[in-house]
């Protein structure tokens, strides 16, 4: 079993620093303000976790949040309350998009337990394809190659099944929550075959509604591209 740590740093310095408490002490004019920088970083088996300061890790994220906007398309209007809240929606949204690998998808805010739901996931990312620059077809790959293998009865899955929620987190790796994936569903199967059909009637992509017919078992797709 490897070796956990929380390693915590403060930035400046505490005037006190305990196991059990980290004290300051500020003389401030009016006005003034001070800052005080918390890094949390998790090692396991006694191996250094390389951490960057708060202003370094703001600026990769404002700038990774700057090129995913230049390449999505920009709604403006001449009501300033309308694009404040298509400004709002769309942080929002890129808040909740759980960047998992092979697809980056929006998932439901849920603390802990990061869910990935089938249908909620695709639906988003398919009415977001015409301004948004991720395509939909990662989320449907990503349910076809996640699709079940095995018979697990805790998690109703069977061989061919298409995963209808995914949770990750510690509480799923600890098996705090009862399943990691679920395969549960009565629907997954049709939201494949409804967003497949509204990828192919926008991009007439044959290969991609092929190999989804091949890998998902959704074969009422399969009329579309004969």
């Amino acid at each position: 079993m490897s070796a956990g740590k929380t390693r915590v740093e403060f930035t400046p310095k505490p005037r006190v620093l305990t196991t059990r408490q980290a004290r300051y002490e500020f003389t401030l004019e009016p006005k003034q303000e001070q800052s005080v920088f918390v890094t949390v970083s998790c090692e396991r088996n006694l191996i250094p976790v390389p951490t960057n300061s708060y202003q370094t890790a703001f600026k990769h994220s404002a700038q990774r949040s700057t090129n995913e906007r230049l390449h999505n398309c920009q709604i403006t209007t001449s009501n300033k309350r309308v694009n404040s809240w298509l400004k709002r929606s769309e942080a929002d949204l890129r808040m909740l998009t759980d960047a998992i690998p092979k697809a980056s998808i929006p998932t439901p805010a849920s603390p802990g337990s990061q869910p990935f739901l089938a249908a909620t996931g695709s639906s988003t990312r398919l009415k977001l394809c015409g301004s948004h620059r991720t395509s939909p077809k990662s989320v449907l790959q990503y349910l076809a190659d996640e699709q079940a293998t095995e018979e697990i009865p805790e998690q109703d899955a069977e061989p061919g099944k298409i995963l209808h929620e995914m949770r990750r987190g510690e509480m799923a790796a600890l098996k705090e929550v009862p399943f990691g994936r679920y395969y549960g569903s009565v629907d997954s199967h049709a939201v494949i075959h409804r967003s497949g059909r509204r990828i192919f009637l926008r991009t007439r992509d044959t290969d991609f509604i092929l190999h989804l017919v091949q890998h998902s078992g959704c074969t009422a797709l399969d009329r579309y591209v004969r």
